[in-house]
């Protein structure tokens, strides 16, 4: 395995982290990570080594506000303002892997965020998987409370709004304790615009889902309550791809390759890989 890291300047000024892994011997595809809000890239090393097994390179990134990027921690000033970055990262994997299948893997709001690539930066993506999209509003979340944090992000934006709770990451107790411990993961409260623009996700993403064309794995735990599953099942509904495959896990929480059933959905993405990528 070959690892490198770099610290280069984002799209906006703030220095960005970003690394690749690249497998022994050829690269049969390369795939570009988006990890979700709160947390960072190197939580994903296991996926990692499953995709440098498969001869897949794998490119990564902290996105903005994240992990060991710049950026105030765990601020959002808008969603769709984080995809040039992504966009960035997917031209760099793709620039030094030319004419190898072109992979997008996201997680939570990086999953999110890789559908919206998905539908509008359609020629930079061969094949993409999401985990865990946050498309829907929790019918926890009222009207009134949805009115209400849009008018809190914008007129008092960096107001702490709320937190979130580890124990609905995994069922695994280790990776909770993991979790809390890590000291690249934000662990203060969500700032109100941050929450905002997380809420608002779905309205960004479900009206552009129709543009996406490429080969689609969607995954999600059933009994996820950070991003309801309702919200995967929206995307699929709407994505023009013939070639789209939703999942989902009965009694998975929120990081589906993070629960003890993390090798079965790990093997569930090769196998979905393998079958559309050359030998």
């Amino acid at each position: 395995m070959n690892y490198e890291f770099q610290i280069v300047p984002g799209v906006d000024g703030h220095d960005i982290f970003r690394c690749r892994w690249l497998p022994e011997g050829d690269v049969r595809a390369c795939l570009t990570l988006v990890h979700g809000y709160a947390e960072h890239c190197g939580r994903y090393k296991a996926f990692v080594d499953e995709m440098l097994a498969m001869g897949i390179a794998v490119y990564a990134y902290d996105q903005r506000g994240h992990g060991q990027s710049g950026g105030k921690m765990g601020y959002i000033s808008s969603f769709r303002g984080l995809l040039p970055e992504l966009i960035r990262v997917l031209r760099w994997a793709s620039e030094e892997h030319p004419g190898k299948p072109r992979i997008l893997f996201g997680h939570s709001m990086g999953g999110a965020l890789a559908a919206l690539a998905a539908a509008e930066a359609p020629n930079r993506i061969d094949l993409c998987v999401v985990s865990g999209p946050p498309l829907k509003v929790s019918d926890d979340i009222s009207p009134l409370l949805q009115k209400i944090a849009g008018f809190m992000g914008t007129i008092t934006p960096k107001l702490p709004a709320s937190k979130l709770d580890p124990d609905r990451v995994s069922r695994d107790p280790a990776v909770v304790r993991a979790y809390e411990q890590d000291p690249l993961v934000y662990h203060g409260m969500i700032p109100a615009r941050s929450g905002q623009q997380l809420l608002n996700v779905g309205s960004e993403v479900l009206p552009q889902a129709h543009k996406i064309e490429c080969p689609l794995l969607v995954l999600h735990g059933s009994e996820d309550c950070v991003a309801v599953p309702a919200g995967s099942e929206a995307l699929v509904a709407q994505v023009s791809s013939t070639d789209k495959t939703l999942k989902f896990y009965a009694g998975l929480f929120h990081e589906i390759l993070n629960e003890p059933e993390q090798e079965a959905v790990r093997a569930d993405i090769r196998d979905w890989l393998n079958q559309r990528l050359p030998p």
